[in-house]
């Protein structure tokens, strides 16, 4: 194999390294579940053993592809999510 041979041997062999890292970074970005209670504290995670209280600081703390679960309860806030997204 000559130089030119190799040289567009490596390039297309480090391309395709970087596409399949490419397709491979966003599956290991994990989504975050958030819990709200009305018995949690804003200072918590947000996780279930530790959940948030109210839903404004959970949609503030959530990122695309994040779950808020609320728990059961009567909740007077105002929520003004601070990104926008779709979801079913």
């Amino acid at each position: 194999m000559n130089q030119v041979s190799q040289n567009r041997y490596n390039f297309r062999l480090i391309a395709s390294c970087g596409i399949v890292a490419c397709l491979l970074v966003p599956a290991l970005v994990q989504a975050s579940d958030l819990h709200v209670t009305k018995d949690g504290n804003d200072s918590n995670a947000g996780t279930r053993a530790a959940p948030l209280r109210t839903i404004q600081h959970a949609a503030d703390l959530a990122q695309a592809g994040d779950v808020i679960t609320v728990h059961a309860g009567v909740y007077r806030e105002r929520v003004i999510p601070p990104r926008g997204g779709q979801s079913d």
